[in-house]
């Protein structure tokens, strides 16, 4: 037997990174969105890309609290919304950070390989989509007495279109800039999944 300590499952460097890549999604979000003309929140933005970016650099537990840590921040503080709202953002958002990330360093690939990268963007955009559309559906249909069954079909399209814009775009601009990014840490030193 011996008297070896454990390392934690979290050091005090993976929390600080955590907190690093949440703020990093925050401030992303900040970004100006354009809307697209069909309702207040149907926009085109790049907040997507940093919480893919998220599970890229940090994996997926990690890189899935991130990116729900900092859309909350955002969703509640800076755009208002109810606190469920910012509740199912933070889960739906995290679930594409934590999918993207178990997909790019599943099999051993450690987000080496650009086509299983692809792929673990494209399948977390996926999952927050399916989810984000559900909610929005479900909301629109049975929670709102005043909207139409009409109302709800042209509100789910603009919805649609625009979160197929968005998760085009982080697709896009995710996987290259989480390779320049692993290349710039690991050439500091800074180990990105710890």
């Amino acid at each position: 037997m011996t008297n070896e300590k454990k390392s934690p499952a979290y050091s005090p460097r993976l929390i600080a990174m955590i907190g690093v890549m949440g703020a990093v999604v925050f401030a992303v979000h900040y970004i100006p969105r354009i809307p697209i003309g069909m309702g207040p929140f149907a926009s085109v933005h790049v907040g997507n890309s940093s919480c893919l970016l998220a599970g890229f650099i940090l994996g997926p537990i990690p890189g899935g609290i991130a990116a729900g840590i900092g859309t909350f921040f955002y969703s509640y503080g800076v755009m208002g919304s109810t606190l469920p709202t910012a509740i199912f953002a933070m889960i739906f958002k995290g679930l594409m950070g934590y999918f993207c990330g178990l997909i790019a360093y599943g099999g051993g690939a450690e987000t080496r390989n650009p086509m299983r990268n692809y792929l673990a963007a494209i399948a977390g955009q996926v999952i927050f989509m399916s989810l984000h559309l559900s909610r929005a559906y479900i909301v629109d249909r049975f929670l709102l007495a005043e909207i139409t069954p009409e109302m709800v079909l042209v509100r789910l399209t603009a919805n649609s279109l625009a979160s197929t814009i968005n998760a085009v775009a982080a697709v896009l601009i995710s996987v290259p800039l989480a390779f320049t990014l692993r290349k710039g840490l690991e050439k500091a030193g800074i180990g990105v999944r710890s």
